[in-house]
């Protein structure tokens, strides 16, 4: 069976189970500006898109780029101040990220977060080193389920698409990893396992990162 090359890993929800705070800081941001969506709505509403993708969503697609970023910075504010006495990894990722390296396998962040959310969750946690490539907000056009941020990452890497294995806690996540041909095992910090039954990429649905091998993984 042919063995994966290289490691994909979403961010929010997958590296650490954060989503929750995204959504509180969302929801209090909106709330700010008359908007009064419940956690649900924003949640069905952000999950794999950029910031700047939910801002145009939310403040129409007529924003200036100031406009956008003073959105943008605001809002990052805002979640950074409610997670940061809360962050801590998904159980087991440190050792599933220092088995691969020890395996050689090249491994990116592909994410749909801005960098500066990426390096302040990479750096806390001091695993930034393990990442050979970062792929965020800021290299795309589109968030997931569009193919682009993980077939970015491939190129980054330098291995083919189809020999990238994914992590992705989200719906869309494992839907944009079925668009690039990729496999994905899936998390279950953001839906059930039943949730992602039907989707060809998922090749395996785990609570965390504890226990997994990842020489028992092939495609």
């Amino acid at each position: 069976m042919q063995k994966f090359e290289a490691l994909l890993f979403d961010l929010d929800g997958t590296v650490v189970d954060n989503m929750d705070y995204h959504i509180k800081a969302w929801v209090q941001y909106l709330k700010m500006h008359g908007v009064n969506d419940d956690e649900k709505v924003v949640y069905k509403k952000v999950a794999g898109k950029t910031t700047e993708e939910v801002i145009h969503d939310y403040f129409g697609d007529n924003l200036s780029e100031q406009e956008v970023q003073n959105h943008y910075r605001t809002k990052e504010t805002l979640y950074k101040e409610i997670y940061l006495p809360h962050m801590k990894e998904v159980p087991g990722i440190s050792a599933l990220l220092k088995q691969a390296k020890d395996l050689g396998l090249p491994m990116a962040v592909a994410s749909a977060a801005g960098i500066d959310n990426i390096e302040y969750v990479i750096n806390n946690l001091n695993i930034a080193h393990y990442f050979k490539a970062i792929v965020c907000a800021q290299d795309v056009a589109h968030g997931k389920p569009d193919p682009e941020i993980f077939l970015l990452a491939a190129k980054r890497l330098g291995v083919d698409p189809a020999k990238c294995l994914v992590f992705e806690d989200s719906l869309v996540g494992v839907e944009g990893a079925q668009n690039a041909g990729m496999k994905a095992i899936a998390i279950t910090t953001g839906h059930p396992a039943e949730k992602f039954a039907g989707y060809a990429s998922v090749i395996r649905v785990v609570d965390n990162f504890v226990g997994l091998d990842l020489t028992t993984l092939s495609n």
